[in-house]
């Protein structure tokens, strides 16, 4: 099973830490839009589904949920979190 080119746990970690997400050049975005819009057979789905989590990816996991309901602690923090990550991510994305 290919890798995705992009490190979704380090992208992560950063916002959790507070850093602005990453400006890509359009290079890499045609490469991440291509990877992520690709289609996957019926196995590779499967196997996805089917895997299970690491210790390191569930203690990641876990951490990444606690820190974000102590940060954003009611619906409405999250929502108004959420659209300013939309509104930054729409500003970084190159058209």
């Amino acid at each position: 099973m290919d890798k995705s080119p992009f490190d979704e746990l380090e992208l992560f970690r950063a916002m959790a830490n507070g850093t602005t997400l990453p400006t890509l050049t359009a290079d890499q975005r045609a490469e991440l839009d291509a990877w992520e819009n690709r289609t996957l057979t019926a196995e590779e789905f499967a196997a996805r589904v089917a895997a299970p989590w690491s210790a390191h990816e569930l203690e990641d996991f876990t951490a990444l949920v606690t820190w974000f309901q102590r940060r954003y602690p009611t619906a409405g923090d999250r929502l108004r979190a959420t659209r300013q990550l939309a509104a930054q991510w729409a500003r970084n994305t190159p058209r």
